[in-house]
């Protein structure tokens, strides 16, 4: 799993109050089997759950 912690100001640093600024992505992939489906927006604090339930279903 990749993931950023938020947006990037074009005349550098971070911050910013537009969405665009604010959002981050998320990259899942496994050589072993097929992932499960995730909301396709995910809020910061669901974050750790889902990959921790991600997590388990690899054993």
């Amino acid at each position: 799993m990749i993931t950023t912690d938020h947006g990037h100001l074009d005349e550098g640093g971070h911050g910013g109050t537009t969405d665009r600024e604010r959002e981050s992505w998320t990259i899942r992939w496994s050589p072993h089997r097929e992932l499960a489906e995730w909301p396709e927006e995910i809020a910061p604090h669901e974050l750790a759950e889902l990959m921790l339930v991600e997590r388990r279903t690899l054993r």
